[in-house]
């Protein structure tokens, strides 16, 4: 089968196929035709037959339907049957009736056919005619004839044709195949000798050998192109050898087609890729990307490509294994000869080595060897970035200087190994206390430094929040160490320096190991200190004031005094409640010394409410008179108070316990309410708003957030903060504020009251820009509250 098959796909058995075809073809065609006019010619024949054998019986035919001469009828019969192609014959009078029927010998099966159903002419394949013509007599027509001839078949023709047939067929076959075979030798010859010439210079690879060829035609053409397709591929086979040989580069190659699939890679590319051939071959370079690079940045590379044919730079790519790793790229363009991009050759260096290299020698630069801390050339760097953002951002910072007493001592009994690894375990335990917020250094053999910018707002919250960062650390570092199978301790020592402002950074390092030395020195059994004695001291008064505020509490220290609001013409209208504390030692103290000692330590949750139940009792004191009974009381409620879950839940017992309306409680917040969770406090807000309380903004136009969330806050009232107020009478800019507050207060149907009213001049100001309410040392200083309440 597989022969048979070989041989029809070649040219010999393909030309041979289609002359014996086009032979076959055309016999089969020209038998048909012949045919084809034998049956019309035979047709034609008998019609003429037909109207001849009507014509010669029509006296007899007229004598029939006319006189009903049954003699006459039967000499038509013997007539008709000398014509041994008449089978049928009917004699139809004018009224379609049938008066005179003939048929042949073997036709006892034919009927009388109904002439209606009858067409003029009508033949089978079997070679049966079928006429109606019309029967007449000297020019008389008395009605018709039907006719039904036999004559050849198709079959019949072909039976009797077929003998002379197939011994044509085979005759012109033979000729067609020795023709085919002549020609098939005459075109073939050429095309199988270069076919042999081809085959031999693939199988030796011999690109030198050239066919040679007397043929002065088609064939001579193509010899004469397939020996200059042969130079041309031996000049390039040598130009590939070169080519190959600096393909083969420590450099990673890759080129790619005009769509920018990989089509061949040198062995530098697998071993710098981890890819083999068989995985790049195919894909494009897209294979490779790390997913640094976004995708504009090899949008613009391509532009570049495409405009200067070549482009250069350094690429984040990714290994087989997953590795990020940097390299050099090179892509150049190749262009045929009618400037259509065919090639992109690229050229890969791996930059690791160099890249590690460089980032060695920069760690080296910025950090300890040993124990992986900053060393201090980046300490001072990073500090003085950071004094510059104090001095912008208007907060503090602190350094903390850390020292082992004695460590000279290890490396002496232990050895430098020892020492070593001790350090290494002081820098892992700053590291776990201190957090990634600090930056840690080493200066020194056994002197650490910790940097923590923004560690507070003012000097004292940077003082306690400083103090309890080395109170840690020195916790820390007390612990007992193994090293060497000795268990030691160490006895640390910490100075702490803070700094707000742009000044050296080589100057708060002294700072900083000053008061490290202050502290070793002092033999107070106190293990650190400030180098602003100042700081100090107001980090310990902090402290204390925390401890004796939580007494003053438990010991009913604390006290309300009541600051009257009043509306146009001077009419107490309400009160702000103000507290203070009456310090057993001290004195009445402000909330100005006490209240951010309270933010700080978070008791400023259990004051929050203490206020709110004295206002609540001095409230219901005031219901019962009547000259009070309407006043309002403003309650200034802390923004860490305000976010306890059950704040509302304990308004409104409050009021239910001492029996005040809630209409006349105003609760006073700060914009540092609406710095997040605004949802939670709009919520929070309808729900005091649902229990009559009133909801005040606290110095209003201070903050930068008030317009953006005033509309979302369902406020009563705002407040025009005393900072406008005081400096009103001097600056137009202030006037200008305080008018826009009160037509945005008017405009939003919000109560507008001024505070920190101090005189006349200031008042009559006021009453002419529009306020209606005010507060302040002119109307009335605070006051203490009830006999109950003042004690």
């Amino acid at each position: 089968m597989s022969i048979r098959f070989r041989f029809l796909d070649s040219i010999r058995g393909r030309l041979l196929l289609m002359m014996l075809a086009v032979v076959g073809a055309a016999a089969i065609t020209g038998y048909t035709s012949f045919v084809y006019w034998h049956v019309h010619a035979q047709q034609h024949r008998a019609i003429e037959f037909s109207r001849s054998v009507a014509d010669l019986l029509a006296q007899d035919f007229a004598r029939i339907v006319m006189l009903d001469d049954l003699g006459v009828a039967a000499d038509a019969s013997a007539r008709l049957q000398t014509f041994p192609m008449v089978r049928h014959v009917v004699l139809y009078d004018r009224e379609r009736v049938p008066r005179y029927q003939y048929r042949h010998a073997d036709g006892n099966g034919l009927v009388v056919p109904d002439p209606g159903s009858l067409s003029e002419l009508s033949r089978d394949a079997r070679g049966t005619m079928r006429l109606l013509l019309d029967a007449g007599y000297d020019g008389v027509d008395f009605g018709t004839v039907y006719l039904q001839l036999q004559t050849d078949s198709i079959l019949t023709i072909l039976g009797r044709d077929l003998v002379p047939l197939l011994v044509i067929a085979a005759i012109v076959m033979l000729l067609s195949f020795a023709l085919a075979m002549r020609f098939e030798s005459s075109f073939n010859a050429p095309i199988l000798r270069l076919v042999s010439f081809l085959e031999r210079v693939g199988r030796a690879s011999r690109l030198d050998e050239r066919i040679e060829t007397q043929e002065d035609n088609e064939f001579g053409r193509l010899y004469h192109e397939v020996n200059a397709m042969i130079e041309r591929m031996r000049v390039s086979r040598e130009a590939l050898q070169v080519a190959a040989v600096a393909f083969e580069t420590p450099d990673g190659m890759l080129i790619t087609d005009a769509h920018q699939r990989i089509l061949q890679v040198n062995r530098a590319f697998c071993e710098i890729t981890g890819y083999t051939p068989d995985e790049v071959i195919g894909e494009t370079p897209r294979i490779l990307r790390s997913g640094r690079h976004e995708e504009r940045f090899y949008t613009d590379m391509w532009r570049l490509i495409d405009a200067y044919d070549r482009w250069e730079g350094e690429v984040w790519s990714r290994r087989k294994n997953g590795e990020v790793f940097p390299e050099r790229l090179t892509i150049q363009t190749v262009r045929n000869e009618s400037g259509e991009v065919r090639y992109y050759v690229g050229a890969v260096v791996d930059l690791s080595r160099q890249k590690a290299a460089e980032e060695r020698v920069e760690y080296l630069g910025a950090y300890d060897a040993l124990t992986g801390l900053a060393n201090r050339r980046q300490l001072v760097e990073r500090l003085a970035e950071a004094m510059k953002r104090a001095a912008v951002l208007k907060t503090h910072g602190a350094l903390i200087c850390i020292d082992i007493a004695d460590f000279k001592i290890v490396n002496s009994s232990l050895g430098m190994a020892a020492g070593d690894v001790l350090l290494i375990e002081l820098a892992k335990r700053l590291r776990s206390v201190l957090g990634e917020r600090c930056l840690l250094a080493r200066l020194a053999a056994d002197e650490f430094v910790a940097m923590r910018e923004a560690i507070g707002v003012d000097a004292e919250d940077a003082a306690l929040r400083s103090e309890e960062l080395v109170e840690q650390a020195l916790q820390a570092l007390e612990a007992p160490y193994h090293v060497v199978d000795t268990t030691l301790r160490c006895n640390p020592f910490a100075g702490v320096a803070l700094f707000s402002a742009e000044v050296e950074a080589e100057t708060v390092i002294q700072q900083a190991d000053v008061a490290l030395h202050q502290a070793k020195a002092s033999g107070d059994g106190r293990r650190w200190s400030f180098f602003d004695p100042l700081a100090q001291q107001r980090a310990r008064r902090h402290l204390e004031l925390q401890v004796q505020l939580q007494h003053a509490l438990e010991n009913d220290e604390l006290r309300l005094h009541f600051q009257p609001q009043v509306s146009e013409g001077g009419r107490v209208i309400g009160a702000e409640a103000l507290i203070r504390w009456r310090h057993p030692v001290e004195g009445m103290l402000s909330p100005a010394e006490f209240i951010p000692v309270a933010e700080r330590s978070g008791l400023i949750v259990p004051v929050g409410y203490w206020v709110l139940q004295r206002a609540c009792r001095q409230l219901a004191h005031w219901g019962r008179s009547e000259a009070s009974a309407g006043w309002t009381m403003a309650v200034n409620v802390s923004p860490q108070q305000f976010r306890e879950p059950a704040f509302v839940a304990r308004v409104e017992a409050t009021l239910r316990e001492h029996g005040v309306d809630g209409r006349r409680l105003k609760i006073e917040l700060t914009e540092g309410i609406m710095v997040d969770k605004v949802s939670e406090t709009v919520a929070k807000m309808n729900a005091l708003r649902a229990l009559g309380v009133g909801i005040s903004l606290d110095d209003f136009g201070t903050g930068y957030s008030s317009l953006r969330y005033l509309k979302q806050l369902p406020l009563t009232q705002v407040k025009i903060d005393q900072s406008f107020v005081r400096d009103m009478l001097h600056s137009a800019n202030d006037v200008a504020i305080i008018r826009s507050i009160l037509s945005l207060g008017e405009t939003m149907g919000l109560d507008v009251i001024a505070e920190g009213v101090e005189s006349e001049e200031q008042y009559r100001l006021l009453l002419t820009l529009g306020c209606r309410a005010f507060q302040g040392n002119y109307f009335g200083e605070p006051l203490g509250g009830s006999r109950r309440d003042r004690g």
